[in-house]
């Protein structure tokens, strides 16, 4: 990314975008766009001259993870997944100690991606929705907390368990 495809973006695709959606539902109004304030953004006095209807936001430094939940739950799932994949495939590697080296010599971006697609796809509603209580809770009398946790416990056990497996592997305590 850089600011001439943001700026690009913002022009050929967001605004033609937010118009046909406002034109389906009837809607009217001023449009705002919130970004973070990655510097590859134009700034705002730059959007704002585009049209008169659309403004642009830019959020101040540091507060992005804190409103992004997407951030805090969805992507350490996802990460969590893709880390059981990348053992799964290194235990099908041939059982000697040299394997792990032969293993990250062989593995390659495309296998990468399509490691990283499968743990996406495994992301389930339940982990969706834990994301964005995070943010906005909707319902008071679930504890979140207790269930992350009780899934973080076991899917670092089940890693445990794959990485003990593994030739050369020693469990410390």
């Amino acid at each position: 990314m850089d600011s001439a495809i943001f700026l690009d973006w913002f022009k050929e695709e967001f605004i033609p975008s937010v118009k046909t959606f406002r034109k389906e539902t009837n809607k009217s109004g001023k449009v705002l766009l919130i970004s973070d304030n990655a510097t590859t953004h134009h700034s705002v006095e730059v959007l704002n001259d585009i049209n008169q209807n659309f403004e642009g936001q830019i959020l101040p430094p540091n507060v992005t993870a804190t409103l992004q939940p997407m951030d805090q739950g969805v992507i350490v799932n996802t990460k969590r997944s893709y880390r059981k994949q990348l053992l799964h495939r290194l235990l099908l590697a041939e059982k000697e100690e040299e394997s792990v080296i032969l293993f990250v010599k062989k593995v390659n971006l495309k296998d990468c991606i399509y490691m990283l697609t499968d743990a996406w796809e495994s992301l389930t509603e339940t982990n969706l929705q834990r994301a964005w209580r995070k943010l906005w809770p909707y319902d008071e009398g679930k504890d979140d907390d207790e269930e992350e946790e009780a899934d973080i416990d076991g899917a670092v056990n089940e890693i445990r368990d794959i990485c003990s497996t593994l030739p050369g592997f020693v469990r410390q305590r």
